[in-house]
């Protein structure tokens, strides 16, 4: 995925299943415990260490942190625009462009 994302594609990872499962655990892992990284920690060392291999381009790494739950959309990287007046969550907008 990370070797596609530095081509130019577009990466998603999508953890889903019952409250309980083990989604958080798969995706963070146990940051104390040596070798028991989640994904996230696990691509992003990759990523940076790809980026840092190559001498002759630049990278723009953007990315999102999304929880969607009781047909709710939350950013976990900006928990403040979650909050607004008598809404709960991101508003999902559709545009044609």
């Amino acid at each position: 995925m990370i070797d596609r994302a530095l081509k130019g594609y577009h990466a998603t990872i999508f953890a889903y299943g019952q409250t309980g499962s083990g989604k958080t655990y798969t995706m963070h892992g146990d940051e104390g415990a040596e070798g028991m990284e989640g994904i996230i920690p696990k691509l992003f060392r990759r990523l940076y260490e790809q980026i840092s291999a190559v001498r002759e381009r630049r990278f723009l790494v953007s990315l999102s942190f999304l929880q969607i739950y009781s047909e709710r959309i939350y950013d976990l990287l900006n928990p403040a625009s979650n909050a607004r007046p008598g809404q709960q969550g991101l508003r999902l907008r559709w545009s044609k462009d």
